[in-house]
């Protein structure tokens, strides 16, 4: 799709991840990041850099679970425990992708940063999650993907253990860290008694 409008996936990852970061500071508006982001790729018509940001959003909303992610809701969901989807991003997509995945049943809630205004990792974004599931942050544990944003962020905000799923070679030291690089790995993770 990116294609389309003479965009390159490289190029727009980047330029999506620069203006992300600006945007979750406070900076920015989200018309300043979507068309920002545009801009950075060479599409500098407003309009056409509108178009092009609505036609990778409808792109972009489309359900692509993990593997595994299901199954992984239903066993924590046996092994007693709440669980919440926190995503950094925009009620469009976000919003309509948590209901439409047919996970919903399955966790305590959703939070979206976008409806908060406080993006992982800030801590607010953490406590948001903790407060649908009524836990404190001492008895909680994060499952993520982005070091900075979800793996840090959980860790500042206090969580007691966090499960980064990565195919990374990278071995951070901190003990409240365990790596796994699928999805069946993360109850084993989660339950693993700490040295």
């Amino acid at each position: 799709m990116l294609g389309r409008y003479g965009i390159t996936p490289r190029d727009f990852a980047r330029a999506d991840w620069r203006w992300w970061r600006r945007f979750s500071q406070g900076g920015l508006t989200i018309e300043e990041l979507r068309l920002g982001r545009m801009a950075d790729c060479g599409v500098d018509d407003p309009a056409l850099a509108r178009e092009a940001d609505l036609a990778y959003r409808q792109v972009a909303g489309a359900i692509n679970l993990r593997r595994g992610a299901r199954r992984l809701l239903e066993d924590l969901r046996d092994a007693g425990r709440s669980t919440v989807i926190l995503t950094n991003g925009t009620v469009d997509p976000q919003r309509v992708k948590a209901e439409q995945s047919g996970l919903l049943h399955l966790v305590a809630g959703v939070v979206v940063t976008e409806e908060i205004g406080f993006h992982k990792p800030d801590p607010r974004a953490f406590a948001a999650a903790l407060a649908l599931t009524g836990d404190s942050a001492p008895r909680a544990a994060m499952v993520g993907d982005r070091w900075e944003f979800d793996i840090e962020g959980a860790l500042e905000a206090g969580f007691r253990r966090a499960v980064w799923v990565s195919r990374s070679r990278r071995r951070p030291a901190d003990p409240r860290v365990k790596i796994v690089k699928s999805l069946p790995q993360v109850l084993p993770a989660l339950l693993e008694r700490r040295a």
